[in-house]
């Protein structure tokens, strides 16, 4: 196949994809109240007690500002509290709450329904294949 003939398929596909899943993935979550990304902060602060803005804006790939915006949003619904460093009075950790541990569990059922739908079409072995080709794909891309 041409390169630039499968470099435009896999994009094309990659969009729509991309498409679906998020509007599925809306859907999905719309009863909690909570998006995806409010979702993976929660779900990375639940990992590492008081988490920094800025470690968590590295683990999910956005700037830090996207992540004071999501965190505004979940402290204000009661699912994370901010605590200033015992060490460094302007650093701000993240600590979910309760509330916080109780819709997280919620939505990942949620979250772990749907991509059990998703990936049926898909055997345990292509879905092992899938995920060693996007692995090689990242590699090779950021080694270029």
């Amino acid at each position: 196949m041409d390169v630039v003939l499968a470099d435009w398929r896999m994009r094309e596909k990659t969009v729509l994809f991309k498409r679906k899943y998020s509007m599925l993935v809306r859907e999905n979550l719309d009863p909690v109240g909570v998006t995806l990304f409010q979702l993976q902060m929660l779900w990375f602060i639940s990992k590492q007690e008081d988490m920094g803005t800025t470690m968590l804006a590295d683990k999910l790939s956005v700037k830090p500002s996207a992540v004071t915006m999501g965190a505004n949003q979940l402290h204000h619904s009661g699912l994370l509290t901010r605590v200033h460093s015992k060490t460094d009075r302007r650093q701000i950790r993240l600590r979910i709450t309760s509330e916080g541990e109780a819709l997280l569990k919620e939505a990942a059922g949620l979250y772990n329904q749907l991509a059990s739908q998703i990936f049926a079409c898909f055997s345990d072995h292509e879905k092992d294949m899938l995920i060693q080709l996007l692995d090689k794909l990242e590699e090779h891309t950021s080694a270029i």
